[in-house]
């Protein structure tokens, strides 16, 4: 029988609590600390109280027994609570793709780093939009039926692969590797 999602949580804080209480915790919390060289992958800060973020949770895994790549070493606080949001984010927009396919996620808003990402962006893709002739020259960007996020949803990955690909032709020009 498979448990609802609210079911499945709650088993996992309960098992979860058993663990961080263990021996295997407490080492792979410091074999982590020294792999990521004692520094927060949100703040980038150094030292404090560092622990164990898990990207993503799997039924029957205990918290020490994800690869590498499922955790991230973060501030214990402020930091952990984003990585936390950032993970139910993923989820939920998970779940979005899974009933409703790839195509309802460019009905919603960027969230974490992909906004980050289109913040730095903004000027360039918006030149790159207009560029490329996806958009008019006299583009009204306050209008509210295009907002820019949505834009990004539709063009970002065509918008970074022509970047990269002028970035990369750039350099060959000046005749860097």
């Amino acid at each position: 029988m498979e448990l609802d999602e609210d079911e499945f949580h709650a088993q996992l804080r309960k098992q979860h609590r058993k663990d961080c209480r263990t021996k295997e915790w407490k080492a792979y919390v410091s074999e982590m600390r020294a792999k990521r060289g004692h520094r927060c992958e949100r703040c980038g800060r150094r030292g404090g109280r560092l622990t164990v973020h898990h990207r993503y949770y799997e039924d029957g895994l205990r918290l020490w027994e994800y690869p590498d790549n499922a955790v991230q070493l973060v501030h214990t606080g402020r930091c952990h609570r984003e990585a936390d949001r950032d993970r139910e984010e993923q989820d939920r927009r998970d779940r979005i793709r899974k009933e409703f396919g790839p195509e309802a996620l460019k009905e919603e808003r960027p969230y974490g780093s992909e906004l980050g990402e289109l913040a730095q962006s903004e000027t360039p893709f918006k030149r790159w939009l207009i560029d490329s002739t996806r958009l008019p020259q006299d583009w009204d960007w306050n209008n509210g039926m295009w907002p820019l996020w949505r834009l990004w949803n539709e063009f970002a990955e065509e918008f970074r692969r022509d970047t990269k690909a002028s970035y990369v032709q750039g350099q060959l020009e000046l005749g860097k590797p």
